[in-house]
């Protein structure tokens, strides 16, 4: 079990403001069992088309990828590429564009040095917009400085190379993946101190090797994929509990949901908003579980129903009611 998902635990013992639907779990279950599952390439045209340094590329962009949104006006950071195409791309898209872009432009965005000196300035450049600007700009900038600098400082040359030392295993004995992402950048950390407890999320730090297991599986035998993709988790975006609250798995009491039916901001590391990612996590745990218990055939992963659920809240995310707010590079 991924160990991330049992730092949880005590957040699941006595929770006040979001429980699980048992009954709607089963229902779902019951109906996810009999589907037929995709694994995401991540060969849109907005990614590269070659995957010679698509770790990288991976890499970069996912230590960036959080809060697309402007709460203001709640819309979504976006982007016209290619320039007059007329083709516009929104959210994390929008930032993978831009990142493409930047390549196409012969910006170095996946040099450490240029990295290390990311500015404002570059960023404005990098992620000019279409309609919407790209929101917490100062906090990206930081993010990858942080990468730049953290190579240097640990004397890892690449993102690839730290896939190749750890074996492409997510654990290994302190050498996974993701042990040493979370581990050596403060950018792919994501943790919250809760009651004396320290809960792990890292978010990020999954995206980036489940977005890089899925363009491994699709690349001929060119990419060798993640060896023990049974140990990802649950990813803990704002997505996933806007959808399982839809379809019944997550409840909340009332003050919670006027909150967030309210737009009312939910404050980062406060009991309601741990409660809601910790829940959603705990939630898509079981569900994997209870999936494949029932399906016949091979089992899936975390990587198919994490972009199930997704990409189901992303093309329908009108019809599900709002997601909650909370201002976080976390999500």
């Amino acid at each position: 079990m991924n160990p991330f998902v049992r730092s949880l635990d005590p957040v699941l013992k006595n929770p006040k403001h979001c429980f699980v639907g048992e009954a709607a779990l089963e229902v779902l279950a019951q109906d996810l069992a009999k589907k037929k599952f995709k694994t995401p390439a991540w060969r849109e045209s907005c990614f590269p088309e070659s995957d010679d340094q698509v770790i990288e590329f991976f890499g970069v962009a996912n230590a960036i990828n959080f809060g697309f949104t402007d709460f203001k006006t709640g819309k979504q950071f976006d982007v016209e590429y290619p320039k007059g195409s007329g083709k516009i791309w929104k959210g994390s898209f929008a930032m993978v564009a831009s990142l493409k872009r930047a390549l196409d432009e012969n910006f170095p965005i996946l040099h450490p040095y240029t990295l290390s000196q990311f500015s404002p300035n570059f960023a404005e450049r990098i992620f000019r917009h279409h309609t919407t600007p790209i929101p917490m700009l100062n906090e990206r900038v930081k993010n990858l400085q942080n990468i730049g600098r953290t190579f240097g400082f640990k004397k890892i040359w690449s993102f690839t190379d730290l896939f190749k030392d750890s074996d492409f295993y997510l654990f290994n004995n302190g050498k996974g993946i993701l042990e040493k992402l979370t581990n050596f950048f403060d950018c792919y950390k994501d943790i919250s101190l809760w009651n004396g407890h320290t809960l792990q999320f890292h978010k990020r730090a999954q995206l980036f090797a489940m977005a890089y297991h899925g363009r491994a599986l699709s690349s001929n035998g060119k990419l060798q994929p993640i060896r023990d993709p049974e140990n990802f988790g649950p990813i803990s975006d704002y997505r996933i509990p806007q959808v399982l609250r839809y379809f019944g798995l997550l409840c909340y009491r009332k003050e919670l949901a006027r909150k967030i039916e309210k737009g009312v901001l939910i404050p980062k590391d406060s009991d309601m908003e741990i409660e809601i990612r910790a829940q959603a996590v705990n939630i898509m745990h079981k569900l994997l579980l209870r999936i494949n218990a029932l399906r016949k055939g091979s089992p899936i992963t975390m990587t198919e129903l994490d972009y199930f659920i997704w990409s189901t809240g992303k093309k329908k995310s009108g019809s599900f009611g709002r997601h909650h707010f909370t201002y976080t590079t976390s999500y």
